[in-house]
């Protein structure tokens, strides 16, 4: 089955509502335009993990090499229900020039944006984000495992100290880090409909009409072998300490196996970091003198060994030290 971006399954669907929301949500949330998925026909299935590969080797004539074969950790993979609610005040829509659609419509975008957000912040923080939602690629990664024994933390040039964030390489697919959208892909906002909202004031229930819909999809996430992901931790500024740099991105990269990352995601925090980490000479004129005109800094980073950095808000940068 072929893996799409939410926004691909949409627009296959031919659903102009959802279609218009993912399209401004995902402004937001690019986890869910650049990290492929499959729709999934139900919101469960089991699927095989390779855990290890077969023996190979060179042999001499008439002599054999150890046989074996892939193991395998079977894996059940399940699929959360992502939900929100647009409620607009009956009486403001229908006051509203444009009609009681337009409110509608805003509310709904609105709705939309936090319901991609949501799902950013659980691709990398998971139940730690939401406890009903799906495992993130952090907890999937254990950092008590050092890197030269298959570990896949490692760690920036800081010291022990609070608010640091991550940096995440990762790859996509098949053999990487994929959703899985179940019900098919579909994010449906349903018909609006009136209902009555109660609500309590100062001790006195009051009651008021409403329009109102929601937004309800299943979602979540497969990493299909640990090999797929890498995190540095421990990333913030400090100094005396570059927090990212190119080098500590090559330091994490000597421990990688397998396909090369797709992408390597950060934070505005980390992009920063590795921006001023970088250094640049000016250069003018004949003579060689460096130009006062012009502030020796370091363009903003777009890739790193020509892996490219994907920027969201959706990694934090309150975490705890990695000893």
């Amino acid at each position: 089955m072929a893996f799409l971006t939410l926004l691909d399954i949409a627009k296959r669907s031919g659903n102009d509502t959802s279609l218009g929301l993912i399209e401004e949500g995902v402004k937001t949330c690019p986890e869910l335009t650049k990290i492929p998925g499959r729709p999934v026909a139900g919101i469960e299935y089991t699927y095989l993990k390779r855990t290890g590969r077969p023996p190979v080797g060179f042999r001499a004539a008439n002599a054999g090499v150890e046989s074996g074969k892939s193991t395998y950790e079977q894996v059940r993979a399940l699929m959360y229900m992502l939900s929100g609610i647009v409620e607009v005040d009956k009486g403001v829509a229908d006051a509203d020039p444009q009609g009681p659609e337009a409110l509608q419509g805003d509310e709904a975008s609105g709705v939309a944006q936090s319901l991609m957000e949501a799902v950013g912040a659980q691709v990398w923080d998971g139940t730690a984000a939401d406890s009903k939602g799906f495992q993130g690629v952090k907890q999937a990664l254990d950092p008590g495992l050092a890197l030269a024994d298959g570990g896949r933390v490692a760690k920036a040039d800081t010291t022990s100290g609070g608010n640091n964030t991550s940096v995440y390489l990762v790859r996509y697919g098949r053999d990487g880090l994929a959703f899985d959208f179940g019900k098919n892909g579909q994010l449906e906002l349903s018909e609006f409909r009136t209902e009555t909202k109660r609500k309590t004031v100062n001790g006195v229930e009051t009651a008021y009409p409403v329009y109102t819909a929601d937004l309800t999809g299943w979602i979540g996430l497969r990493l299909s072998t640990h090999e797929a992901a890498m995190r540095i931790a421990n990333v913030r500024e400090q100094d005396g300490k570059a927090g990212l740099s190119d080098a500590i991105i090559a330091k994490a990269l000597r421990y990688w196996r397998g396909r090369a990352p797709d992408a390597i995601w950060m934070n505005r925090t980390a992009a920063y970091l590795l921006q001023a980490s970088r250094s640049v000479t000016i250069m003018s004129g004949a003579g060689g003198k460096p130009t006062g005109a012009v502030e020796n800094f370091a363009p903003m980073p777009t890739e790193v060994y020509g892996i490219p950095i994907v920027i969201t808000d959706s990694i934090g940068d309150s975490e705890a030290f990695v000893a």
